[in-house]
C-alpha cells in the first residue's frame, strides 16, 4: 500500500507543478482595437463611442450615441458628439 501511495504522490506533485506553470504562463498582450473610422467620419446618433481615459479605468467606457448626439459620462454629465470626428471631438466637445 505505500508503494502504491508514493506513486500517488507523485502523480498528485505532478499535477500541482503542471496547474502552477499554467497559471504562471501568459498569452501574448492583446493588440488593442484600431478605430474602424476613418479621419473624415463624422460622429452621429446610434454610433458607438469607447472612450478610454489614461489611468483612470474605472472612467473608460463603451457609449452610445444618443438619438440627440450626446453622450453621458460620469463627471461630465451629457456631452455632444454628434456631428464632430473621432479626432476633433475629444478637443472641442462641449458641455451641455
Amino acid at each position: 500500500m505505500s508503494r502504491s501511495w508514493k506513486g500517488g504522490q507523485w502523480l498528485l506533485v505532478l499535477i500541482l507543478a503542471s496547474l502552477a506553470w499554467a497559471q504562471t504562463t501568459t498569452a501574448p498582450p492583446e493588440k488593442p482595437a484600431a478605430s474602424v473610422a476613418s479621419d473624415d467620419y463624422i460622429i452621429g446618433p446610434d454610433d458607438t463611442l469607447h472612450i478610454s481615459v489614461w489611468k483612470e479605468p474605472d472612467l473608460t467606457e463603451t457609449l452610445p450615441v444618443r438619438p440627440d448626439g450626446k453622450i453621458s459620462m460620469p463627471l461630465l454629465n451629457d456631452v455632444a458628439a454628434a456631428g464632430m470626428t473621432p479626432r476633433n471631438w475629444p478637443r472641442r466637445s462641449p458641455r451641455s
